[in-house]
């Protein structure tokens, strides 16, 4: 594991941040992060644009399907949210 994060969502707090797949997530709700793809494009003289693609999955255990789904739809919008906030991560 990576880190962790404290922040309650819905109640609850991230339990953990994952860089790439993990063999098990020990505790949840957690989230992983796998890059996909990077590509860079020249723009011009000692300029280029950086692209990057990654896949960004939420786990929650212990709950009812609507509670499961509500809970991952509101993680998902606040990772959404700090990612289009904040252009250097």
């Amino acid at each position: 594991m990576i880190t962790s994060v404290r922040k309650a969502i819905k109640g609850q707090f991230v339990q953990g941040i994952y860089l790439g797949d993990p063999d098990s997530i020990i505790k949840y709700p957690a989230i992983t992060v796998n890059g996909k793809s990077k590509s860079s494009e020249w723009i011009g003289l000692e300029v280029t644009k950086e692209s990057y693609e990654v896949d960004i999955t939420c786990y929650t255990q212990d709950a009812t399907q609507e509670e499961g789904y509500e809970f991952l739809l509101h993680l998902a919008h606040v990772i959404e949210t700090g990612l289009k906030k904040n252009p250097f991560p």
